[in-house]
């Protein structure tokens, strides 16, 4: 059996993975390595791999001086295989990073029509705050957080 391992993102990781469909127009763009870029130096990172694929990569921006961190999840084509892990190491990071961080919030931006990564997130204990009209691309997000 294949054991999961978590190590400290790298921008690689995540372009090693096998995207889902709904995420290769972010992959395409030109200015996504850039954004991975931004995403590591933050160091709040991680990424999951099973055998020799890499499942998921997350971790939280911090928004300077407001006692926020915004969550942040790249997830691979067979991310829902490993739902379980993603959750528990999601829950863990997110603890650890607003325990250290003594943040006050944890926000999160999903897409309206994704429906798993809405329960996901719900799972983890966020609130539905709003909804964020033609936020990304067009595409209307709902806003969640989780507030001390």
């Amino acid at each position: 059996m294949d054991e999961y391992r978590i190590t400290a993102f790298e921008p690689a990781h995540a372009l090693a993975m096998k995207v889902r469909s709904e995420e290769r127009r972010n992959y395409d763009n030109p200015d996504f390595g850039l954004y991975l870029d931004r995403l590591h130096k933050t160091g709040n990172c991680f990424t999951v791999t099973h055998g020799n694929d890499v499942v998921f990569c997350g971790g939280v921006t911090l928004i300077p001086n407001s006692g926020t961190g915004e969550a942040w999840v790249l997830t691979s084509a067979q991310v829902w295989r490993h739902a379980r892990k993603l959750l528990q190491v999601s829950e863990s990071v997110l603890d650890i990073v607003a325990t250290d961080y003594n943040l006050q919030r944890l926000q999160a931006h999903v897409r309206t029509d994704w429906k798993a990564a809405i329960s996901f997130v719900e799972r983890l204990g966020f609130d539905r705050e709003g909804r964020l009209r033609k936020y990304n691309n067009g595409q209307d997000y709902f806003i969640y957080a989780r507030v001390k």
